[in-house]
């Protein structure tokens, strides 16, 4: 496995198409806490902080930018967090620092509504919303009076307000994902013992994870869930200086680091393609923007044909034995192998002659991990990605 790394002036060398740079708005100092969303057009919209004390909201219509200040009452808008709902409406968290409350604004259709969330105490620090299936809000935030990890959500009537983490300064850098049954699964920072630290609601009881305790971990970490709800982060280790990336596997957590080339790391963002591969941005000491992206050592995905299907892999985790299945619409010579995600080969089937029809094939003894299985035949491939449990 490993991770290439460009900065944002070398990207279209790579095959990426050209970028285009705008000035969205340059009405005084306004480039603090950015958040940024795509529409179902793909158009973007982005909330930020006035350094004057509003917190501001931007979008593209189509043709032009369009600038709107939607809370000014105070020092209002940091650490915001913006997501839209199914209609494309904005919805932002972000913190009033002088009544010190976490705020909720969002776009009812016609105008902006806006509330206090939390008020018991100086509270909001690094908010991170995202909005469930009926796009109710749902925010993780630290709070600073009493250094504790918090959750707040719409229940349909009202906010719920949940510590889920008090054991010491704990709850900054905070990072939230909704997993496919609407759970909330969380990232952030334990400042007592300077780990990164993992929380989800297992529908009974927050459970509570150290995943990385090596040095000074966990500072700007950002969370996301794969197919399976797996969770991956992306955070800074203040010890080496070092952009760091650890996912779990189904029974313990991978670690590795992604990039220790000088002082970077800071500020990083992860998402995660349709196969489950991390992508993370992030700048480095030199103040450039800084991309990475994981492939596998010497294997490269590849799309099917009409004329062989592998079929995804079901279950996914698996376990015992591990169950292939793939389609083939034409008599052809097919081979099965299985690669964990160093690139080594794991396991493989002998290549025979299969004929047109649905076909099966076993694998066993296969350890705990990540593994890519792939179906050749010529010059064809495919893969699948999943995940083994013993």
């Amino acid at each position: 496995m490993k991770f290439l790394l460009t900065t944002l002036t070398i990207l279209t060398s790579l095959g990426f198409a050209e970028w285009h740079i705008e000035t969205v708005d340059s009405t005084g100092i306004v480039c603090f806490f950015t958040s940024l969303a795509l529409d179902s057009s793909d158009n973007p919209h982005i909330s930020y902080d006035e350094y004057a004390g509003s917190l501001k909201y931007s979008f593209w219509n189509g043709s032009s930018w369009e600038i709107e200040t939607v809370d000014s009452t105070g020092d209002v808008g940091g650490w915001n967090s913006l997501a839209l709902d199914y209609s494309g409406y904005p919805h932002i968290s972000y913190w009033d620092s002088i009544n010190e409350d976490l705020k909720y604004a969002f776009w009812n259709g016609s105008s902006w509504e806006i509330e206090t969330v939390d008020s018991t105490g100086n509270t909001g620090y690094y908010s991170s919303l995202t909005l469930d299936s009926s796009s109710c809000p749902h925010i993780s935030y630290w709070d600073y009076i009493n250094k504790d990890l918090k959750y707040a959500f719409w229940n349909g009537s009202s906010w719920e307000i949940k510590t889920v983490d008090s054991a010491g300064n704990v709850g900054y850098h905070t990072s939230l994902a909704l997993d496919s049954s609407g759970k909330p699964h969380i990232s952030y920072g334990d400042y007592t013992n300077y780990d990164l630290k993992y929380a989800f609601w297992n529908g009974s009881t927050w459970e509570i994870e150290t995943v990385d305790s090596a040095g000074d971990v966990g500072y700007y970490g950002s969370l996301a869930l794969d197919s399976s709800d797996y969770p991956h982060i992306s955070y800074r280790d203040d010890t080496n200086y070092d952009l760091k990336y650890a996912f779990w596997t189904g029974s313990s957590w991978e670690i590795e680091t992604v990039d220790s080339v000088g002082d970077i790391g800071q500020h990083t963002s992860l998402d995660l393609d349709s196969s489950d591969y991390p992508h993370i941005s992030y700048f480095n000491n030199s103040y450039d923007l800084m991309y990475a992206w994981q492939t596998e050592t010497g294997i490269e995905e590849a799309g099917g044909t009409a004329g062989y299907h592998l079929l995804p892999i079901s279950p996914n985790p698996a376990s015992g034995v591990l169950s292939v299945e793939f389609n083939i619409y034409q008599n052809a010579d097919i081979g099965l192998y299985i690669y964990d995600v160093n690139g080594r080969l794991a396991k493989q089937s002998p290549v025979i002659n299969y004929s047109t029809g649905l076909h099966q094939i076993y694998f066993s003894d296969l350890e705990t991990g990540v593994y890519l299985c792939r179906l050749i035949s010529g010059e064809f491939t495919e893969t699948q990605r999943f995940v083994f449990i013993e």
